[in-house]
């Protein structure tokens, strides 16, 4: 596998964060489909968690942005993405028929832009039940008022189920409370000061574990 331009740079990042101690650990997922029209919403998981990662949950090329009136601020950073470079190539199958198959044989990088700097026409907002879900979570106005913001990716199987970015931001992408009640604590450990350790530890993961059997 070959990876282009910084795209090893990209893919990197995204390890990182399985390392980084912000994927909880499986729980009976059912997964948030948001129905708002965004194109990141139908990327890769690994795509989407970029986003979280760069704290945005609408990401958009700077075409695809102009193409709904919005311009990217001048001086704006961009983050990269992965896409996926493809080829066709012949096989045979069990029967020893030939036959032609898609195969990824490659990444390149992409830039986008979160929302956040981007100014123009008032976007579509279409899809409330998600919004109203999150509004209705048991002590999320604790983590608002930590200062925290509190959002929903669409989410994928294998895939991570939530994150909490420190200081910042919890992502949901399940509706599953224990994965929200796990988040939660790890925030308030992090408040505490007691959440050091760098990757998934024991210690917090067994607090955040704990934790939020309690509050459930």
């Amino acid at each position: 596998m070959k990876f282009y331009g910084k795209a090893q740079e990209v893919a990197e990042k995204i390890l990182e964060a399985f390392k980084s101690g912000n994927l909880p650990k499986a729980l009976a997922p059912v997964f948030i489909r948001r129905k708002d029209g965004v194109p990141c919403r139908q990327w890769s998981w690994g795509n989407q968690l970029l986003c979280i990662l760069h704290g945005t949950n609408d990401a958009r090329g700077m075409k695809q942005w102009n193409a709904v009136g919005r311009k990217v601020r001048k001086g704006s950073k961009a983050f990269d993405i992965l896409v996926p470079l493809t080829k066709t190539i012949r096989v045979k199958d069990e029967t020893g028929e030939e036959r032609s198959i898609p195969v990824v044989y490659g990444f390149r990088c992409a830039a986008v832009f979160g929302v956040e700097v981007t100014e123009g026409a008032e976007l579509s907002k279409v899809d409330s039940e998600i919004p109203q879900w999150l509004n209705s979570l048991p002590l999320v106005e604790v983590a608002q008022s930590w200062g925290l913001k509190v959002d929903a990716f669409n989410g994928r199987e294998h895939g991570p189920l939530g994150s909490y970015r420190p200081g910042k931001e919890i992502s949901l992408g399940v509706k599953n409370l224990s994965t929200w009640a796990h988040e939660l604590v790890h925030a308030a450990d992090d408040k505490l000061g007691h959440m050091t350790e760098r990757g998934q530890h024991w210690r917090s993961e067994t607090v955040a574990e704990l934790g939020g059997a309690i509050v459930l």
